[in-house]
């Protein structure tokens, strides 16, 4: 959960999460601090949903393989052939 205090003339935004780094940020208005709070904080969401051990057992191979080939393979030059492959 993120903290956002004033401390002088910014707002000073941490971020504390269990089994991560904290983050820490100051920010000219309290509207850009509670924006970039939410940001990281979707961003750990994600992070963890790929971390719990539930949720990848219930991943199948074809889930993953779809995922792979929807937002991988388009960046690759050879995406064409690897899509026909897959």
């Amino acid at each position: 959960m993120a903290t956002i205090r004033k401390r002088k003339r910014k707002w000073h935004t941490q971020i504390r999460r269990k089994g991560h780094p904290a983050r820490t940020r100051s920010f000219a208005t309290r509207k850009e601090a509670s924006a970039w709070a939410r940001e990281e904080e979707v961003k750990l969401d994600r992070i963890q949903a790929w971390k719990s051990p539930v949720s990848m057992h219930q991943l199948m191979l074809a889930d993953l393989v779809r995922r792979y080939r929807d937002e991988e393979v388009p960046r690759k030059r050879g995406a064409a052939v690897e899509t026909i492959i897959l």
